[in-house]
């Protein structure tokens, strides 16, 4: 009873999370990746996830760009050709370069670009064509052409070892700690964490391929396949011989007992490992140049001559999408599992993400008869790890709806659902369109399903109708402002409707309507940025079906905009020698990918600026100016934005710096009209006194106040004479043999008496130097500064003491639900507020601000980690209920099946749900929780 109440249990958790929109169209549009060098076209893009890393420009620089949008997020330079593979982790991103001279391994920051570091990798050769990157552990293995391998520490970049083996490393790849590597004629496996050989078995030709599974090691060499035992390195007698010719080198797929190995002949030899012997070898392609990835149940694979195809694993058959013929990867594509989408970079040295069906539809019968009926019978498929509720849809070539039906759920549990139906035409078609459809109504599958009629003045496929619009005119439109056409269409034939946007001076923009029906008017709304000024004209195309039937031009005029957004503080007021922070902001309404340069000056500070861009049309910017204010007065601050030495806007600030603290000074008596000859009013003596005492005072001002600071130097000034007079009596004191103890007062006057006793006994250490050498006079301003920084760092200090104790108090609390590590990440946060006080006590305060930055930054992740935990919590029930299904069902769950949670939180839930059931024996291996047996 148990196992069919967790199967129900389990299709009442699983419920759809892709965001699926129409098949065969890209899921970004291609970027262009720039002049790549043959060698350097061998690289293939990483997801990681919602970035794809990438090269461009020759193989030199590395971007990250959103995987949903297609917007480049970041480009950095890398001093070398990147050859072949990229690997990143959630924080960094690792890189290897060739160009021999330049050969270095290096990790970039995966949110900003910044280089955490660099090292030289080992050698003087080239990085080899087909190896790649290998993660294992905390180690980042990097294979080097003359058959080196060098394993560098991913946390510092340090080496950790490096071996020379017998021959150039083709296919290198991992299980555990133990890594397999095919060099030369060799095939061995090396301890992963010093580089120490395990076992090495050596053949007659070189090893070109490799695959891991059910306790083999795959080593392909020409047309055969050995089975080597994966922990003593010995081999099966009885190699298997291909179908189809030669093996194709690369990283062969194993699954569920089985190895799926493409020949150079275009055959996919399916392999049962544990009978030793090919089961099935269907014929997939002309040719093939890599071995094939698995994408949930489906195989794809790709072909110079017939781009990307698709092989079902549920029904065992080829799947028919014709659309996918047009792509051609250049090396190893890449799974997008968050969008379910194939992400490579294509012959036109363009980077592609396009997207795969969820479910597809596989014909098994077919029959047409003479009275145009036509019945079919055929399987819904599923393909990625959700349960979704399919929708059967035909309709003829005219867009007339033929058959539509609503089958039962399809799950994990649950791949295929068998359908039979039949229709009947209103006169003879070539073929059908047949659609998959989603519960949302969008298009997972459309197949064309080929028919025995002999067309009789059918229009055509490709010529489908005809669109008119109906829009408003453009104004007046301003560079970087995001404006909208809208409208409405009418086609005069039903179909997938979309429309394109292009145009000189515009980003373009692709909109898909779904589904029109003939003459039926459909709004649409598109919005875009202009990106130059000047006269716009902008075309809005309409393609139903992937075919143009209509367009239309609109015209309008754009101008420039206001650049600076904002300028912060508005007034400045100062003293001499303190620093003067300004935040400028700036958005860029000149022109697209402009450079620009922001600076600040005026007459009483020096000058400070900084260079941005290049800035795309629209995007903002905020940089910090820092002044040094190094003459007393008033004045303006101007701040200007440069283009090319040209300025281009500015705006000012009235800016005010005095000396010190502020005292009373000299006024002119009131006068009507003063002349050269009037004389000013008399100063006091104690005026004159305060004023030359002014440079003392004010030093001591900022920490006892004003009358405070006069009251000290008065009493400096009264206890000098007083010091020399105990300094003589204590002189002559030592100059007397030792008398019997007898008070003081009996050696001094009465009245020195009397001048004595009130005396603080500190006061002998004031130095005995007269007032105008003990306190300089033109003692430099610059230090009035100290005390005003200090106590803003103090009060940043205090504010962030408040807020760890707060983080610490969620994090104990987050502990005591089964998470780990957090208090840890709090007191390293405590640590480096230890390191700020530090710096501040040795004067250090620019230092100490860029920690504060640091730390509050640290902290914002954190809080922002503990958010999400919080949610996680929410949703526990789910969740638990999830993981003891799959490890009921399964023995293990993996991380990848918890789709109802975002990714970095799939580990971190595992490892909960084994620390709160310590009673079940659990053990987390790489990305799965694994229910051991007793």
């Amino acid at each position: 009873m148990k196992r069919p109440l967790l199967i129900i249990l389990m299709l009442i958790f699983v419920f759809t999370t892709w965001v699926q929109a129409l098949p065969y169209y890209y899921t970004i549009e291609p970027i262009e990746v720039g002049n790549l060098a043959p060698r350097i076209k061998r690289s293939s893009p990483f997801v990681a996830g919602d970035k794809i890393l990438t090269i461009r420009m020759s193989g030199t620089i590395l971007a990250a760009i959103d995987a949903n949008t297609g917007e480049i997020l970041w480009e950095t330079p890398l001093g070398g050709a990147a050859v072949p593979d990229i690997w990143a982790d959630w924080r960094r991103v690792y890189v290897a370069t060739g160009e021999r001279a330049t050969n270095q391994f290096m990790a970039f920051d995966l949110m900003t670009g910044r280089r955490a570091y660099y090292n030289q990798i080992p050698g003087d050769s080239d990085r080899s064509y087909n190896s790649r990157l290998l993660p294992v552990g905390d180690l980042i293995l990097v294979p080097v052409e003359g058959g080196v391998l060098s394993a560098f520490d991913k946390n510092d970049g340090s080496e950790v070892w490096t071996v020379e083996l017998p021959g150039s490393i083709e296919v290198i790849s991992a299980k555990e700690d133990v890594v397999y590597v095919c060099c030369g004629k060799h095939l061995m496996a090396l301890n992963a964490e010093g580089g120490e050989v395990i076992w090495d078995q050596e053949f007659t030709s070189e090893v070109i391929a490799l695959g891991i599974g059910e306790g083999y090691v795959l080593a392909g060499i020409e047309s055969k396949i050995y089975l080597i035992n994966s922990a003593t390195g010995e081999a099966l007698p009885d190699p298997i011989t291909l179908r189809g010719g030669n093996v194709v080198a690369g990283e062969i797929p194993c699954r569920r007992g089985l190895a799926y190995v493409m020949s150079t002949g275009g055959f996919l030899n399916i392999i049962d490992l544990s009978e030793g012997e090919i089961d099935e070898f269907p014929r997939l392609a002309k040719n093939a140049y890599d071995q094939p990835i698995i994408a949930g149940n489906a195989l794809i694979f790709w072909s110079r001559s017939e781009g990307i195809s698709l092989y079902d694993l549920n029904v065992g058959e080829k799947a028919y999408i014709p659309e996918y013929g047009e792509f051609k990867p250049i090396f190893r594509a890449r799974l997008d599992v968050e969008r379910w989408s194939l992400v490579f970079l294509d012959s036109s040295g363009s980077l592609m993400s396009i997207k795969l069906p969820r479910a597809g539809f596989i014909v098994k019968e077919l029959d047409a008869m003479d009275n145009l009926t036509v019945s079919v019978e055929g399987v819904v498929s599923l393909y990625s790890n959700d349960s979704i509720v399919p929708t059967i849809e035909v309709r003829s070539p005219e867009g007339d709806l033929l058959w539509l039906e609503v089958l039962p759920s399809i799950t994990p549990l649950l791949r295929t659902r068998k359908t039979s139906f039949s229709f009947t035409l209103s006169k003879p078609f070539s073929y059908v369109e047949l659609k998959v459809l989603m519960e949302d109504g969008n298009v997972s599958w459309i197949h064309r399903i080929e028919l025995p009629y002999k067309e009789t003045g059918v229009v055509p496929p490709k010529v489908v109708g005809s669109a008119t619009f109906s829009m408003s005119e453009l104004g007046t439109l301003t560079v970087g402002e995001t404006f909208e056409v809208k409208g409405t269409v009418v086609a005069n034939v039903s179909g997938e409707l979309e429309l394109d946007l292009a145009g000189e001076g515009i980003l373009s923009k692709t909109v898909s309507l779904g589904w029109v029906d003939a003459g039926v008017e459909k709004q649409f709304s598109i919005q875009t940025i202009p990106t130059a000024p000047g006269t716009i004209s902008i075309q809005l195309t309409a393609k139903l079906n992937g075919t143009e039937i209509g367009e239309t031009t609109l015209s309008g005029t754009c101008v420039q905009g206001k650049l600076l957004e904002s300028v912060s503080p508005s007034t400045v007021s100062v003293n001499k020698g303190d620093t003067v922070n300004l935040k400028v902001k700036v958005k860029n309404r000149l022109l697209d990918n402009v450079v620009l340069k922001v600076e600040a000056s005026s007459d009483i500070t020096n000058k400070s600026s900084v260079e941005i861009g290049p800035l795309k049309a629209g995007e903002e910017k905020e940089v910090l100016l820092h002044l040094e204010a190094i003459e007393k007065g008033s004045s303006e601050i101007l701040v200007k934005v440069f283009r090319e030495d040209k300025v281009v806007e500015q705006a000012s600030l009235a800016i005010s710096v005095g000396v010190g603290a502020p005292t009373p000074t000299p006024t002119a008596s009131p006068s009507p009209s003063p002349t050269p000859t009037q004389t000013p009013s008399p100063i006091s003596p104690a005026e004159t006194l305060w004023k030359a005492l002014a440079p003392v005072t004010s030093f001591l001002e900022p920490y006892i106040g004003l009358w405070g600071s006069r009251l000290v130097v008065l009493g400096l000034m009264a206890g000098i004479p007083l010091a020399v007079i105990l300094k003589v009596v204590m002189g002559r004191r030592r100059e007397r043999p030792a008398p019997a103890p007898t008070p003081i007062v009996e050696e001094i006057g009465s009245e020195e008496i009397e001048i004595i006793r009130p005396k603080p006994p500190e006061l002998e250490i004031v130095p005995v130097t007269p007032p105008e050498e003990e306190v300089p006079i033109k003692k430099p301003e610059v230090e009035v500064e100290v005390p005003t920084v200090y106590k803003e760092i103090e009060a940043r200090m205090n504010q962030i003491a408040g807020k760890l104790a707060s983080l610490r108090q969620r994090a104990k609390s987050y502990e005591e639900e089964g998470f780990t590590g957090l208090v840890d990440k709090v007191e390293s946060l405590h640590r480096l507020l230890y390191d700020v006080r530090v710096e501040v006590s040795e004067g250090k305060y620019d230092y100490a601000k860029q920690l504060l930055d640091s730390l509050e930054s640290n902290m914002i992740s954190l809080d922002r980690h503990l958010d999400s935990l919080e949610q996680l919590i929410g949703s526990w029930n789910k969740i638990e209920g999830r993981i003891k299904m799959m490890l009921s069902l399964w023995g293990k769950a993996p991380a990848s099946l918890l789709t109802t949670i975002p990714e970095d939180l799939r580990i971190i839930a595992l490892a909960r749900f084994a620390k709160l059931h310590p009673e079940m024996n659990l053990e987390i291996k790489g990305d799965e929780l694994i229910l051991l047996e007793e």
